[in-house]
């Protein structure tokens, strides 16, 4: 029975009263709560997650506003107020630097930090994967990619298959359940790959999106044969992932590759700059406009 009260107390005394000054008193002064929240949106990202504790008012400005004002900066349009699907916690990671969107989270993705590094080597067949910097027989990385404008490196496969994995956790990356859930953010996944002018390749790739417990919730697959025209030039595949279901916490990326004439050494596919992106959302008005 105290228990019942005490939660009940506890719900009644979260409520604000809008006609109560208190958090818009300082030094004496009365503050407009338009001003406020104008100077709390110059705050930075850490301390504003701290002001978020100074009294109720405070921490219902910043959540319902701020972080969304903040966020608006980073999307460049305005967004919606009262868009219930979601919830400040995807402004506040949106704002968040170095936060899970818009970022690579494929680590070593070209072979700069060397073959194993964040890499599990599957198949290392024939005279086994390699690194290229730059990369041989084939026109240089495109300079249009960011990914490659530190290190011009690249895997390289063999006269028979050598295959790799990588698996992403997206809650130790910095993205919640309930966002992943509920929001089901749009994940972006992209890689170049090559074969040299003297000689074709396969290359091939998976990457599936996973429940914590490895269920497989959905997957994309591709594989392509270079050959002639598709000899000495960059592709890039693409593909984004939308509406893939509740449970998805990491995601698997398995590439592999071979030339087709089973020369001795290095002439079979190469990969760069695999890329898995969580972007930001589409709020309703754009899912509206589309």
């Amino acid at each position: 029975m105290m228990g019942q009260m005490q939660e009940k107390i506890n719900k009644e005394s979260f409520v604000l009263d809008e006609n109560d000054n208190n958090g818009l008193i300082l030094n004496n002064l009365y503050i407009p709560e338009e001003v406020l929240a104008s100077v709390l949106y110059y705050v930075d990202h850490k301390s504003l997650v701290k002001c978020m504790s100074v009294c109720k008012r405070w921490n219902q400005l910043i959540r319902n506003y701020v972080w969304r004002k903040k966020s608006e900066t980073i999307v460049g349009r305005l967004l919606p107020a009262d868009d219930e699907h979601l919830p400040w916690s995807l402004h506040y990671l949106i704002c968040k630097p170095h936060g899970p969107f818009e970022r690579n989270l494929v680590k070593n993705h070209s072979g700069s930090e060397g073959l194993k590094k964040h890499w599990h080597i599957i198949r290392n067949q024939g005279n086994q994967w390699a690194i290229e910097e730059p990369p041989c027989g084939v026109p240089a990385l495109p300079e249009t990619e960011p990914l490659f404008h530190e290190r011009k490196t690249c895997f390289v496969t063999s006269y028979h298959y050598c295959s790799k994995t990588q698996t992403i956790n997206l809650i130790k990356e910095g993205l919640t359940p309930h966002i992943l859930d509920e929001v089901q953010p749009p994940i972006q996944f992209s890689e170049w790959y090559s074969a040299r002018y003297d000689c074709g390749a396969i290359y091939e790739c998976l990457v599936t999106l996973l429940k914590n417990d490895d269920e497989v919730l959905t997957s994309f697959e591709f594989a392509d044969s270079l050959t002639d025209e598709k000899q000495h030039v960059w592709l890039q595949v693409n593909h984004i992932f939308q509406n893939y279901g509740r449970g998805l916490r990491k995601i698997k990326l398995w590439h592999q590759g071979k030339d087709i004439r089973y020369w001795y050494g290095h002439y079979g596919s190469k990969m760069a700059g695999a890329c898995i992106k969580v972007k930001i959302p589409l709020f309703q008005d754009d899912k509206k406009e589309k």
